[in-house]
């Protein structure tokens, strides 16, 4: 699958250089832009069957080409959200109590129970407000055991209040753009790294394309996508179709 994307510089250079003193604030105006609702938002069925499948450090993909954000990143899949879980999944493993979570206990049992980095920084949202799209690619973890669960759950637990990165520098770890956050939270999956614009990057669709792929340290587990006044669920290979077609425009 990743070989249908080998280069992914979409934008000369020159331009990044250009534009990149400027990104904080360049990127807090694009990330208000949106030319619709996406496909997926306000549907019950959609948050219900998500419920369904969800376990701790599940990592979705989404595609929201209704927002500016989703054009001007290059790929198909342009945010990632890992999944905290819920209060009943956390405590089953055995961290509930830990002081990492204690003060996240309230707005967990609300719904806020998925992790993102945006413009806000690092954060809880709820079903809701993750699935203003129009697609999600729902991955699963192999990481082997229950401690490194409970680990990684630990260690995205200390990275909510973080800043985003504008830059986009998977090197830089003071600040996480969203895919920067799965690599740092589970570096064990082995996600691609990719040298843009004289910088470490980690594209969604590189995570999308782990996933897709066999024998590798993500697994598929549900692919939602989303027209107007529809959704269906979708098999691996339309996501891995979908995917590669995006790429061959």
């Amino acid at each position: 699958v990743a070989a249908c994307f080998r280069n992914p510089a979409r934008y000369p250079e020159w331009l990044v250089g250009l534009i990149d003193p400027a990104a904080p604030v360049i990127g807090r105006t694009v990330a208000m832009v949106r030319f619709r609702e996406g496909y997926l938002a306000h549907d019950e069925r959609v948050q219900r069957r998500l419920s369904k499948e969800l376990r701790p450090l599940d990592v979705l993909l989404v595609s929201s080409k209704g927002r500016l954000t989703g054009s001007a990143i290059p790929g198909l899949f342009t945010h990632a959200i890992i999944y905290l879980g819920s209060q009943a999944q956390i405590q089953s493993l055995g961290i509930w109590n830990d002081p990492n979570f204690i003060p996240l206990r309230e707005s967990i049992s609300s719904g806020k129970t998925f992790v993102e980095s945006d413009h806000r920084g690092v954060h809880l949202s709820t079903a809701a407000q993750i699935l203003d799209v129009d697609k999600v690619l729902v991955l699963r973890p192999r990481l082997g055991s229950p401690h490194r669960t409970r680990k990684s759950l630990v260690v995205l637990a200390e990275h909510l209040g973080s800043r985003f990165d504008y830059h986009f520098d998977a090197g830089e770890p003071n600040r996480l753009y969203c895919s920067e956050l799965v690599f740092h939270v589970m570096p064990e999956l082995g996600l691609p790294v990719r040298h843009l614009y004289r910088r470490e990057v980690v594209l969604p669709d590189d995570v999308a394309a782990t996933g897709l792929e066999p024998r590798t340290k993500l697994s598929f587990v549900l692919y939602l996508s989303g027209k107007a006044r529809n959704w269906t669920e979708q098999s691996r290979r339309k996501a891995i179709s979908d995917l590669a077609a995006y790429w061959r425009r």
